[in-house]
């Protein structure tokens, strides 16, 4: 019992990046994705580590040729993490 306190206890430190990811991967596949909110969920994790924004950067890549509309999105925003 005591490591699955430990464990909830890590991710209540940080609940919000989970599940902004599962968000941005299933927006990554909307055609009709708006891009602000996109940059609404990045602002909102902009005071999380450096490491979560190379996991964003990492996606972005990752799902880059799902559309040209994803693409010229995943420019923009790359450009920010630079």
């Amino acid at each position: 019992m005591k490591n699955s306190n430990i464990s909830v206890k890590k991710y209540h430190q940080r609940p919000k990046f989970g599940a902004i990811l599962v968000k941005l991967k299933l927006m990554m596949y909307v055609e009709y994705m708006n891009k602000l909110d996109l940059l609404a969920m990045l602002y909102e994790m902009k005071y999380n580590a450096v490491e979560d924004m190379m996991k964003v950067r990492k996606i972005l890549v990752k799902f880059s040729r799902v559309d040209t509309l994803v693409n010229g999105i995943k420019r923009n925003i790359l450009c920010r993490f630079k």
